[in-house]
């Protein structure tokens, strides 16, 4: 049976599993478009994670955060 890893501990651009994320540096705020946009998901603009409308840009490693 696979490992089934907290995706609080999943960068949210590399997918790599680390014991620390940070706030990504990124301007982009997903959480302000509403949900009911039909954008839905989407590719930051500036680091490439995948967005969604509505919910917070994801927390990214070091090595994403510093790219």
């Amino acid at each position: 049976m696979p490992m089934i890893h907290s995706k609080e501990k999943m960068c949210g651009k590399c997918y790599g599993i680390f014991d620390e994320l940070f706030e990504a540096k990124c301007k982009e705020k997903p959480e302000l478009i509403p949900s009911t946009v039909p954008l839905g998901m989407y590719h930051c603009p500036e680091c490439g994670a995948m967005l969604v409308a509505g919910f917070q840009h994801p927390t990214v490693c070091k090595g994403c955060n510093d790219e």
